[in-house]
């Protein structure tokens, strides 16, 4: 799924009555990547096993929507990039728990998280959220 020029994904909706496991999601690109809504609504439990992205250039996570009923934990949000970090809004907003357990950030490039919003009502469990940036010129 390479894409010489801008590869949007504008709504990346999904939505369960039980259990989802994305066991991995690899992500290839050579250019820039916008990921300009991704928006996770659910019922029961969903588990991010493994979020693997790999790149070439620019990735903005323009705008992560999580919205659940209970329980959330980052269990491991491991980002590491060659260049500048931005974490330009970062807004978590809850009604139960939240669990930052490891937030580790190693960069060389250029990552812009432009609004990360999570809201929540259900049970959500990043195993492990891992992005990569490899910038091969």
């Amino acid at each position: 799924m390479d894409s010489p020029g801008l590869l949007s994904v504008l709504n990346l909706t999904i939505q369960y009555r039980s259990i989802l496991v994305l066991s991995s999601l690899t992500i290839q690109y050579r250019s820039i990547l916008v990921l300009y809504s991704l928006t996770i609504q659910y019922r029961s439990i969903l588990v991010l096993y493994s979020l693997t992205i790999q790149y070439r250039s620019i990735l903005v996570l323009y705008s992560l929507t999580i919205q659940y009923r209970s329980i959330l934990v980052l269990y491991s949000l491991t980002i590491q990039y060659r260049s500048i970090l931005v974490l330009y809004s970062l807004t978590i907003q809850y009604r139960s728990i939240l669990v930052l357990y490891s937030l580790t950030i190693q960069y060389r490039s250029i990552l812009v998280l432009y609004s990360l919003t999570i809201q929540y009502r259900s049970i959500l469990v990043l195993s492990s959220l891992t992005q990569e940036h490899c910038m091969i010129e």
